[in-house]
């Protein structure tokens, strides 16, 4: 692209409630947006879905954004000047790769927190839980807290995962409820 003179199109992440930022724009709606719109305002809090289909489903307030879908595509989060600035919280599948991306974020925003991803909610679904096909980490990822090294352990030694999704819904808005209450 450089060698011809293209231009290139910017990162962009799904957002909903992407009216934070652009006023006006329809509540509800799922959008793709670029740093540079999502850095016209400062939220008072982030949501972070590492599916889109939990993001899209789970009872968040109209002022907080959703960020989702990203997986491992999380860099644009670099970009985003508010980030540091307002309470974060990570939802990810529970298996060894959502706690590496919860890791990985948390090395560029060191006070994300991470709801309903810990050893009670994989024993409490843990009927749900199926065989994870990844090879197994050697060492766990560097940006864990003590509650989120304990599953990762439990994940890896028993080669499980929990995707998200198969969390009752309901489950996950009790525990972003009680996360923005807190803000």
């Amino acid at each position: 692209a450089q060698l011809w003179g293209f231009r290139t199109p910017k990162a962009v992440v799904r957002v909903r409630h992407a009216q934070v930022f652009v006023p006006g724009f329809p509540v509800e709606s799922m959008s793709a947006l670029a740093a540079d719109v999502l850095n016209l305002r400062r939220p008072a809090a982030c949501v972070i879905f590492e599916n889109i289909q939990t993001g899209l489903s789970a009872a968040v307030a109209d002022d907080v954004p959703v960020l989702m879908g990203m997986g491992y595509g999380f860099e644009i989060l670099g970009e985003l000047n508010w980030l540091e600035s307002v309470p974060v919280f990570y939802l990810g599948d529970l298996d060894i790769h959502g706690l590496d991306i919860l890791s990985s974020i948390r090395a560029r925003i060191p006070h994300v927190r991470s709801l309903c991803m810990d050893l009670t909610v994989l024993e409490n679904w843990r009927e749900l839980a199926v065989a994870d096909p990844n090879k197994r980490f050697e060492k766990a990822p560097a940006n864990l807290t003590a509650r989120e090294r304990a599953l990762f352990d439990a994940l890896n030694a028993r080669s499980l995962r929990l995707e998200q999704e198969r969390i009752p819904i309901g489950v996950i808005n009790a525990a972003i409820s009680q996360a923005l209450a807190g803000i």
